[in-house]
Formats: C-alpha cells, structure tokens, sequence
C-alpha cells in the first residue's frame, strides 16, 4: 500500500471513529472557522512527513475541519446575514430540520436554494455551512436539509434519512417556497445535492412531482447506484473509503439510536443487529438496517427505486464530478444519457 493511499484510508477511518460525535441531542454540531493560510501551513508540513506528495484542496481541508471541529468543541463558522432553524413534520409524521442561512436584512433576495448534503453529513459540516455562506453573501435565501434522524433529530417514524429520502423532497420544497420565517414567500427555487443529496435531488426532478424548481446542480453524486456502488466494491483504494463510511453510517445510526427511545421503538425489532454490526460495506449495512425498515427486498432493489430517469429531467441541471473522485468513480458516472 503507497504512503498517500495509506494516510488517506487512516485519514478516513479517524473521520469515521469520530463520526459519532455528530449526533447531538439538543443542537446541530459546531463547526471550526479558522486561518486557511494557517491550516495549509500545517497540513502541508504533515504532507511532508507523511510523504503525501501534495497539499489537500480546500475542499478536503473543510472535510478535516468538519471532524475534528467536533471532538474539541470549536466556535462555530459565523454566518453573514441571519441564520434560523425551523422543523418541519412530514406526511407520515417524520421529523427533518430546515435551516436557513439568509441575505443581510433589507436585501433583496434572488430566490430559496434547497441544499441537500450528502451520507452522514448535515448542517453542521463545513463544506455545507461555506456554500451556504456563499450563497446567503451573494443575495439567496439558503436552505440546508437535515434527514430524519441527522443531526440530532429523533425518528418519529420508521424510516430513516437514505437515499430513497427523495420521497420527502415535494413537501420539503413547498415548504422552502414558502420562505423562512419572518421572510417573504414565492421566492424562486433552486436546489444543490452533494454525493447523496445530488442523486436525491436528480430523482425527485425525473417524478416531476412538487413545486417547480428553476434550476439545479448535483456534486459528485452516484447518479447510477448500481453502478457507483459496483465501482465503491473495486479497487483496494475504493473498498478501504467505502468500509469508512460504512462505519460513519454505522456509528451515526447507534449513537442517534442510543439517544432517542422514541428510535429505539421505531427500529429495533426490524434490523439484522449482528449483520449491522459487522458490516465493512455499504450494501451490507443498508441490507442489513435500511432495506428491512424501508420495506426492499434487498439492497439492489433499494437502489434500483432510487435511480433517477435522467432522460426524464426537465430542470435544468449541471452535473459536476471529477476525475479522481475517491468515492464515486468516474467509470459510474452516467456520461453518454446526461450528454443526450
């Protein structure tokens, strides 16, 4: 194993071990805000002793602050303009959290943009919180999702925040319609997923169900399931990310269930507790916990219900991915339907 791919897996493994510490019972995580200048300093003196051979982006370093933000308890990121939360109850009586990160008081405000963050992430990473400050700082009104069960939030239902969380998307949007409290409703719709989020999100636009969104944009999303999770099973370098996120999934999913007791009554009985337990896959966790709550099969069928029909998108939609991606292949990436 190379120098760079054994500190990536180790980076990895540390995130998930820690990933735990996400799940707060009374408010979302604090997350750091701090000088890149400084941090680029650091981790390209790490990079050197661990002979990485380069410096992460700026993306990976919100990625770090995102965890160990967490574990020592750092101010959080300040928002410009005003921030506020709101709960929202769905149909079925499941419990998810909108918060909204706002232009300055008096500006006039270009529309809403729903952001949906990516498997076990929330409102609370940093990566979420700066493009929501970006957003906010160029005149949107924007509107993170927390899943059920993310971030702090108790299940009131029997499903859990997953891929197939699509489902709650129309009611949500209506409800981003109709603008953050205190604030101006009909605002025009926009909407940004990240990994999950973006293939949530390209779903929910193939049913063409719910409030007309103007415009869309997905970020390094497994746009074909089936494909991206064969791709995630591959190499040496995917099956070591994929067992680390499979236990952030793992260790987010116990320390909410350890919390809530309203959780514990909802899933207890339906989940295969020692193949949970003893998962190193995505697939064999979400056979496992989500297929028997949500009521697949098995885990192809779960996938296969959550594939968007790309030819069917009438929203228009940028797709971003990249190369070397180290969770979604490229090799899975839909390219020739999206060029159609």
């Amino acid at each position: 194993m190379s120098a760079k791919l054994a500190a990536s897996s180790a980076a990895a493994a540390v995130a998930a071990l820690v990933a735990r510490r996400y799940v707060d019972a009374q408010r979302p995580p604090r997350i750091l805000h701090a000088d890149t200048q400084f941090l680029r300093r650091v981790v390209a003196a790490l990079g050197e002793l661990l002979r990485v051979g380069r410096a992460p982006s700026a993306f990976e370093l919100n990625g770090l602050l995102s965890t160990v933000s967490i574990v020592l308890r750092l101010p959080p990121l300040r928002w410009p303009g005003d921030v506020c939360e709101q709960e929202l109850t769905l149909d079925d009586g499941g419990l998810v959290r909108l918060t909204w990160s706002l232009p300055a008081e008096g500006r006039a405000t270009a529309g809403a943009v729903l952001v949906l963050p990516g498997l076990n992430n929330s409102s609370g990473w940093a990566f979420v919180r700066h493009a929501m400050a970006r957003l906010s700082a160029d005149g949107f009104a924007a509107c993170c999702l927390d899943y059920r069960g993310v971030g702090g939030l108790p299940l009131k239902s029997g499903r859990l925040g997953a891929m197939d969380s699509w489902r709650d998307l129309a009611q949500v949007l209506e409800a981003v319609r109709r603008g953050p409290p205190g604030r101006a409703a009909g605002l025009p719709l926009f909407a940004l997923g990240f990994s999950m989020g973006g293939l949530m999100l390209a779903k929910h636009l193939s049913t063409g169900r719910g409030p007309p969104v103007r415009a869309a944009a997905t970020v390094s999303s497994p746009l074909e399931p089936l494909a991206s999770v064969a791709c995630f099973e591959g190499s040496l370098a995917f099956r070591a990310v994929n067992a680390a996120t499979t236990q952030g999934l793992k260790l987010n999913f116990l320390a909410g269930w350890a919390h809530h007791a309203s959780t514990r009554r909802h899933v207890a009985a339906a989940i295969d507790w020692h193949a949970l337990l003893t998962a190193c896959s995505l697939r064999e966790a979400e056979e496992a916990l989500l297929c028997p709550l949500h009521g697949y099969e098995d885990a192809n069928a779960y996938y296969r219900a959550c594939t968007p029909e790309i030819e069917a998108i009438a929203t228009p939609l940028l797709v971003i991915h990249a190369e070397d991606d180290p969770v979604i292949g490229l090799s899975s990436v839909p390219l020739a339907r999206l060029a159609a």
